[in-house]
């Protein structure tokens, strides 16, 4: 990895930590994220998807997250391939793509993505409950 890139991926991070994301911090991790850092890029697809980069609250700017968290994806980076599976579920910035979102959501869960994993406990053990009770209304009819 670029060593320039670490670095100044590494002062956005502590400037993060101690001023918060001011336009400083954000021009930090961009030249991290473009100087081809992973962490930088995902932390640029944060950024824009949760409105981190304006004053006006709520603002979001989901296709630039989309584009941060696609490179950083395509470079096997777990948290941004689940983020990029949950845009694609979801249609932020992108239309609505179950082929993108099983793909991505798979890749992420081979790399052992928290986010990923935790999505799919959840998933089994709501599919598991609905099971349950449908079980519980209509006994073996089904």
């Amino acid at each position: 990895m670029n060593q320039n890139a670490e670095k100044t991926y590494l002062l956005a991070k502590k400037k993060a930590e101690t001023i918060g994301f001011c336009q400083e911090t954000i021009n930090l991790y961009e030249k991290a994220a473009n100087l081809g850092n992973l962490e930088a890029q995902y932390w640029m697809g944060q950024i824009y998807f949760f409105g981190l980069y304006s004053n006006i609250a709520n603002e979001r700017n989901y296709e630039l997250a989309l584009h941060w968290y696609q490179l950083a994806a395509e470079n096997e980076h777990p948290e941004a391939q689940y983020s990029l599976s949950y845009m694609y579920d979801m249609g932020l910035g992108t239309p609505k793509n179950p082929q993108e979102f099983k793909k991505w959501h798979l890749r992420a869960l081979s790399n052992n993505s928290p986010s990923a994993l935790k999505r799919e406990r959840d998933d089994n053990l709501f599919k598991k409950g609905v099971s349950m009770g449908i079980r519980s209304i209509f006994g073996n009819f089904f």
